[in-house]
């Protein structure tokens, strides 16, 4: 099945249309280690409220919704396929992998859809922006904390230690700052307040 939607993938390449250079759009922060956040998707008329989980690849949408996703086959308990297109916002996605996931499981879209982008977050306004950035585009200015951002999800180093964003303290910390993830360089940058 992953082979299948990488083939299919290698000729339909994930993308992304921002209306403006920046887009702001409407966030909850939950600081309670199961995600950044949450944002509403819109697939096809459905419209879903999806967790930023760092620790998911595209999206994973519950059994109840496997409609919207073009299937590759099963691995393991997932069933792997892709999303044609969604809509976060004004920002339109196409040819997004996803994978069918547990009947009772939220809506989960992975940090690395969003990545690219440079999400930044207000907690205080519930706000979330994405920018589409020139390559020679300066680094956001604040204080940086150095990140590690893999298929284990979002670590950040905190008092000398690697803490992923599902614990407590780095939970909060996103929670209730305003910061921007800077994907050039792999921080997080917590902007002043």
């Amino acid at each position: 099945a992953e082979k299948r939607r990488a083939q299919w993938l290698s000729t339909r390449l994930p993308q992304a249309r921002l209306r403006d250079t920046v887009v702001i759009l409407s966030y909850r922060p939950l600081g309670d280690g199961r995600g950044i956040g949450t944002v509403i998707l819109r697939i096809g008329k459905t419209e879903l409220p999806a967790i930023i989980d760092p620790r998911v690849s595209g999206v994973i949408v519950p059994a109840a919704a496997r409609r919207v996703v073009r299937a590759f086959g099963r691995e393991g308990k997932l069933t792997l396929g892709v999303i044609d297109t969604l809509r976060i916002g004004g920002v339109a996605f196409w040819n997004v992998p996803a994978a069918v996931g547990d009947p009772d499981e939220h809506v989960r879209v992975g940090f690395d859809v969003i990545a690219p982008y440079f999400p930044g977050f207000d907690p205080a306004k519930n706000l979330m922006t994405l920018l589409r950035v020139d390559r020679r585009a300066p680094p956001p200015q604040g204080s940086r904390v150095p990140a590690l951002y893999d298929s284990n999800g979002l670590r950040l180093l905190i008092g000398g230690r690697w803490q992923t964003t599902t614990a407590s303290g780095p939970s909060m910390l996103l929670a209730t700052r305003r910061w921007i993830w800077d994907w050039k360089l792999g921080d997080v940058v917590l902007l002043n307040p």
